[in-house]
């Protein structure tokens, strides 16, 4: 069976139609229900009561309007609409909307209120791939008004205090503005202020600012960035970033033009990017962790971290990985000058189909490393059997393990064969249970990243150099590297709980 996203409304509905129409022949038999075509599969869904009823969550916003302010209000619904489905958001919203929309109603008139909370609303559910249209709400108008409230008597205030002191260019200017924002049809609509430093505009802004005010009408800074803080600007910016982190430059510039109905620059976008502290960065490659996979990650971490003090010592850890002769698996960076490009010391030797690589498997623990072995075929369960009667138990000797040997591997289908599972019981080996998509995890990898570092400073011109370079490396890793690395597993298991199971920085 096919799994779809409740955010692709239309299919999921008719995934669960398809589930219980029979000899349907047609998408309009699917929609048809007692002899009525509905026009939407949702509908047709509903009709067929296939839809479970809204009224737990109405009894959850009811509960929750006794108690809660406004904004968690608003909160809670946006997160029921976002992962609870209920079939008819909008007879929720009808039915709660004054207390969604209480806390601005109190300053504002009732119209400018509700667009507010659905402002509010509609952040939430841009964060999570969904919006007010998507689920039929009502749109909110414009962009999310000024969120700070002002004194209306203190603004009252400031503003007669300032109106009266301005000067005649500056009062003309006042007059100008003021009988533009009363007058909706004057045809010359947006003004610029122009004059030399000292000579008082921004005395002037603040006095409209506190004049509009006093009036009780909604304000909207957009300050141009070169000259100030631009937090409306930078707030719209953070919100599209979060919603979307891979978006350009660009496509945050158009995407501002059509919110604000304002020419920005793409140098503006990543300017005030850089202020609220976005950069562009290149992506870290990290596993995929699913949703179901990163709560057996916080339940792992959480049963490892009551391990006695010192069991990670006798842990012996485990993993293959392969090292390349020419070639690179990824991009280099060089420091070269434009006319150096083709140097042979700013280049990557490459030869065709690849330049050969040597499979290797290898073990540490606390105490040091254990045997690197060369894979010299293709490994399936019987050739990794083969791999651990030769070297699992000759590297726990070396390293002095003895009984309290704990081994590690992941969970290949290889490692996990019966015939491993077997031997390894044979020998009375301990297994450390280990979780899926958890290389994160497993200081292995580290290690495996300490050895590619070693080998920088070889350059095999074949695979037997590189044999030889890879064993003088390995064994030359002492128990400094394998201490902190070992160490490091608790700090691990602790940091995947903070991360709420999703990927580590390790």
């Amino acid at each position: 069976m096919y799994s779809v996203s409740f955010k692709d409304e239309e299919r999921f509905y008719l995934r669960l139609l398809l589930l219980h129409v029979r000899g349907a022949t047609s998408f309009e038999s699917i929609r048809t229900f007692t002899g009525t075509v509905y026009p939407t599969f949702k509908e047709a869904a509903s009709a067929r009561g296939l839809l479970e009823s809204d009224e737990e969550w109405d009894r959850c916003l009811h509960e929750a309007s006794t108690y809660e302010m406004p904004k968690q209000l608003r909160e809670t619904f946006a997160y029921i609409c976002c992962f609870c489905q209920p079939s008819q958001p909008i007879e929720l919203w009808n039915k709660y909307v004054i207390d969604l929309a209480l806390y601005y109603m109190r300053r504002f008139t009732d119209d400018v209120a509700i667009n507010m909370a659905l402002h509010d609303i509609n952040a939430i559910l841009k964060q999570h791939g969904l919006s007010c249209a998507l689920i039929d709400l009502p749109t909110p108008i414009g962009i999310a008004p000024e969120a700070k409230l002002y004194d209306p008597a203190e603004e009252a205030r400031e503003g007669d205090e300032r109106v009266v002191i301005l000067n005649d260019k500056q009062l003309d200017a006042f007059g100008k503005i003021v009988g533009a924002i009363d007058n909706q049809h004057v045809e010359h609509r947006c003004f610029y202020l122009d004059g030399p430093g000292g000579s008082g505009k921004t005395f002037l802004y603040t006095t409209l600012m506190a004049f509009i005010r006093r009036r009780g009408q909604i304000l909207i800074e957009l300050v141009e960035p070169m000259l100030g803080t631009g937090r409306y600007l930078d707030r719209i910016i953070q919100r599209i970033l979060k919603v979307d982190r891979r978006k350009s430059a660009l496509s945050v510039k158009i995407e501002l033009e059509q919110e604000l109905g304002v020419v920005i620059h793409e140098d503006t976008v990543r300017n005030r990017a850089h202020e609220i502290g976005f950069y562009g960065r290149t992506t870290r490659k990290k596993p995929y962790v699913n949703r179901g996979s990163h709560f057996k990650r916080i339940k792992y971490a959480r049963h490892m971290l009551k391990q006695p003090f010192g069991y990670w010592n006798n842990v012996l850890w485990s993993d293959e990985s392969q090292f390349n002769l020419f070639g690179s698996d990824g991009k280099v960076m060089v420091w070269r000058t434009p006319k150096e490009e083709f140097d042979p010391k700013c280049t990557v030797a490459t030869v065709k189909h690849g330049g050969g690589n040597l499979k290797v498997w290898g073990c540490f623990s606390r105490a040091g490393v254990g045997n690197l072995f060369f894979l010299d075929r293709i490994m399936d369960r019987f050739y990794y059997k083969e791999i651990l009667e030769k070297n699992l138990l000759a590297s726990s000797n070396k390293l002095r393990l003895g009984k309290k040997l704990v081994f590690q591997h992941d969970n290949d289908p290889k490692h996990t064969a019966g015939i491993v599972k077997d031997w390894l019981k044979e020998k009375g080996i301990e297994i450390l249970e280990w979780i899926p998509y958890s290389p994160d995890l497993n200081p292995m990898e580290h290690m495996w990243d300490e050895l590619e570092r070693r080998m920088k400073k070889h350059q095999p011109k074949n695979k037997d150099e590189l044999r030889k370079a890879l064993l003088q490396e390995w064994n030359g890793i002492g128990t400094d590297i394998t201490e902190k690395l070992v160490d490091t597993v608790p700090n691990r298991l602790y940091e995947c709980i903070t991360m709420k199971g999703f990927s580590t920085r390790y």
